[in-house]
């Protein structure tokens, strides 16, 4: 199969990201309806403060795209792949996946970053009737408020995301007793800090000193930064990301922010040390994806293929898009068909090896499920230029995950 990247259609045609088509060269689509063409429909920020962590998920989408077509596409399919810029704003992501679908006639939507556009395209997809599987979105309320047919997580939700920090975090800090937050003001930031209180509540006692919520990508920090100090709290904790996050380290470094406090900086942030470097500073983390692990045979042909095309390693925004992008080819594979029945059908209890290791789209609330979870300290890597996880610890799903809340 010939296949057509995103960057080389952006020299040659000009277009912009927000509309780029890539994908092998086929005639007609898929739909389930006869054609030889089987369509993705991408939704990534590829604009505004967070479109490097939309960009580093949609280089993960070609690569498994690729992968696939090399491999023999979607039920022995072409494959096509397109992307459309959600600007991380709900009613624009539901613009965007409606035309998707209704101009272009992709087969199954993958995406998104930001909890509350999530829970839009989930709505809108569930209407459409079309599977939409939510890459990034940690947001609970996704799998477990209302379960939807349609709607498939491939990543974690920030109830595991937070389990596995306060557990980690109460062996490692086995003295703390103050703790404050700062992290964006909106659902993800603010059910991600509700989750860590109750969690690390149930394994040691604390006091809240100071909550900041700063505004979704507002950039701006000293002022929580400051009033944080001022509590001299044992940990602060944080979900900022992309570039929140790295406005974070930059502003908290001018007041030597990292010396004075320890740091809890989310899920493993290589898509902040990557481009930070020395600026960034030792911190606590939790990790659904890492890049060299699991050493599996997936995960290292996806770390090869990243590194050459990015010159950089795969975030966590790759990892699982990646798993999204795959989970759909062995879905197919399992239930032979490409309509939307037989897609759901496929990836409903399906288990696979992915880049992540085993995993399960779990039947009940098609929340994917992770053989381990982990938890570690990030600081400088010696055979890199950045930080990264020099201490990890892992966790089976056995500790972390809870039974399904709602059912399909």
């Amino acid at each position: 199969m010939s296949w057509i990247s995103r960057r080389d259609l952006l020299k040659t045609a000009g277009v912009s990201s927000a509309a780029v088509t890539a994908g092998c060269l086929g005639n007609g689509n898929g739909n389930g309806n006869g054609g030889d063409t089987f369509r993705y429909g991408v939704l990534m920020p590829t604009s505004g403060p967070i479109a490097s962590a939309g960009e580093e998920a949609v280089a993960a989408a070609e690569i498994a795209v690729d992968q696939i077509a090399n491999d023999g596409g979607v039920g022995g399919q072409d494959v096509e792949m397109e992307l459309r810029d959600t600007e991380a704003d709900p009613e624009t992501a539901v613009d965007r996946a409606r035309a998707l679908v209704d101009t272009e006639d992709v087969d199954v939507l993958v995406g998104v970053i930001s909890s509350a556009v999530s829970l839009a395209v989930s709505e809108y997809a569930a209407g459409a009737d079309i599977p939409f599987l939510a890459t990034v979105a940690q947001t609970p309320s996704l799998t477990e408020e209302e379960c939807r047919r349609q709607t498939f997580r491939t990543t974690t939700n920030v109830r595991q995301q937070q389990t596995v920090a306060a557990e980690y975090i109460s062996r490692e800090m086995d003295d703390l007793e103050t703790v404050a937050s700062i992290s964006p003001d909106y659902v993800y930031g603010r059910q991600s800090w509700e989750f860590f209180q109750e969690q690390l509540s149930q394994r040691m006692d604390f006091d809240v000193v100071y909550e900041g919520w700063p505004a979704f990508l507002s950039g701006e920090f000293q002022s929580d930064i400051r009033a944080a100090l001022d509590e001299e709290p044992d940990l602060v904790h944080s979900v900022l990301y992309s570039g929140d996050m790295i406005a974070f380290f930059e502003q908290a470094n001018e007041f030597d922010f990292f010396d004075q406090v320890e740091f809890f900086a989310g899920d493993t942030p290589m898509h902040v040390s990557q481009p930070l470097g020395d600026s960034f500073a030792e911190s606590y983390a939790v990790s659904y994806y890492y890049y060299d692990h699991p050493n599996n045979d997936p995960n290292q042909a996806f770390v090869d293929q990243y590194r050459q095309q990015e010159d950089a390693v795969p975030t966590v925004f790759a990892g699982s898009t990646h798993v999204a992008v795959d989970a759909v080819r062995h879905a197919v594979d399992a239930s032979g068909g490409t309509d939307v029945d037989s897609i759901i059908d496929g990836l409903e209890g399906l288990t696979f090896e992915s880049v992540m290791g085993e995993t399960t789209l779990r039947p009940e609330d098609h929340q994917a499920i992770f053989e381990f979870y982990r938890g570690g300290r990030m600081a400088q890597l010696e055979d890199e230029e950045f930080y990264g996880l020099t201490e990890m610890e892992t966790f089976s799903s056995d500790e972390i995950v809870i039974d399904p809340v709602c059912q399909v």
